[in-house]
């Protein structure tokens, strides 16, 4: 999956990207839903696309992706530190308050590499 985000031009959007005051990366995602976050509008938009490839039925969800993301990482023996820099939880007090950044992309692009799901195609997404 992330070699397609990196063909769609993930990588270029990061280096040029002009970030607002906040430094996120998507300033222009808005804040929605009765929690105010950030990811309403997106989470919507992932919905849309499931049921667009006839994946809408009960407990699939953006939140599907994570939770089988988090599982991959912790079947490969990731730290949950890295775990929670990729699916964007809390790393610990330790590590949030002496390395706020956290890791930088190329080490991140490693730690997503070791998640596998043998026998899981998903080429036909790249069409």
């Amino acid at each position: 999956m992330h070699s397609a985000l990196i063909k769609a031009g993930l990588l270029d959007y990061v280096k040029y990207a002009k970030r607002d005051q906040s430094g996120r990366l998507f300033p222009g995602l808005r804040p929605g839903g009765p929690d105010g976050k950030f990811n309403w509008y997106f989470t919507k938009a992932v919905g849309g696309y499931f049921t667009k490839l006839g994946l809408s039925r009960d407990r699939v969800t953006f939140h599907s992706l994570r939770k089988n993301t988090v599982n991959g990482l912790e079947l490969t023996r990731v730290h949950q530190s890295e775990a929670a820099l990729i699916v964007g939880h809390e790393r610990g007090f330790t590590y949030s308050k002496y390395n706020p950044l956290g890791l930088e992309l190329p080490a991140l692009r490693a730690v997503v590499e070791k998640i596998k799901y043998p026998g899981v195609s998903l080429t036909h997404l790249n069409a």
